[in-house]
């Protein structure tokens, strides 16, 4: 199968035969440093180009850090590498490396990485229109993680950003329950009430974030 995904690979690129085995053969060896399969890791592949990145350097590059991103995070290669390239594509001249050691940071101050990893990527095109910083974010699904679930962090970041669903006014009122306030102020997200403190708090934890995916990588794969 891994024949036939990097042939859809060499479609979309418009390379040449050599251009194909040279692409194999690193996906192959990408499969010895990792835990993924060379099939799984030429599905990954086959995602990236589809999605718009036309440079296989730079392709295979997140590839790269989409297998880490996914070891760390605990999740499926495919869903990582949706969730990376709408975190790039919305935050410009972030890099994917400095992403996921931010989100392997944020996964230590308490939440599920993955949950944590999955909001942000979901909200970055509403928090990027609203120009709001992705560490902002980062920090603030952190901490909403730490007492709300998913869909109740998800809804009260949505209400947040814009107008007022009938769901979003739900979460809304739990987190008013619960004693916080989101808002935007000057372009950064705040959290008020009984948030506020944690929130601050994260955000210090989220400092010195470089280096940390692959600590935990190595961590994690050591342990396999």
């Amino acid at each position: 199968q891994i024949e036939q995904k990097m042939r859809r690979v060499n479609v979309i690129l418009g390379g040449t035969r050599e251009q194909m085995d040279s692409l194999r053969r690193q996906v192959i060896a990408l499969s010895r440093e990792t835990p993924h399969s060379a099939d799984a890791l030429a599905e990954g592949l086959q995602k990236i180009v589809e999605l718009g990145e036309r440079n296989p350097d730079r392709a295979l590059a997140l590839l790269r850090e989409a297998a880490r991103g996914a070891t760390v995070t605990g999740q499926q290669l495919i869903p990582v590498v949706e969730q990376l390239d709408s975190i790039l594509d919305n935050f410009e001249g972030r890099k994917a490396p400095e992403v996921l050691d931010l989100l392997a940071k944020a996964g230590t101050q308490g939440a599920p990485i993955g949950d944590i990893t999955r909001l942000v990527a979901e909200l970055a095109p509403r928090a990027a229109a609203a120009r709001v910083p992705l560490e902002d974010l980062v920090a603030t699904v952190t901490t909403l993680l730490q007492t709300l679930s998913p869909q109740q962090a998800m809804l009260a970041l949505r209400a947040g950003f814009s107008g007022l669903t009938v769901d979003a006014q739900n979460a809304d009122a739990k987190l008013n329950q619960l004693g916080g306030t989101i808002e935007i102020v000057n372009g950064r997200l705040v959290l008020g009430g009984r948030f506020a403190e944690a929130h601050r708090q994260t955000l210090q934890g989220l400092a010195g974030a470089a280096g940390t995916a692959a600590r935990q990588e190595a961590e994690l794969n050591g342990s396999l």
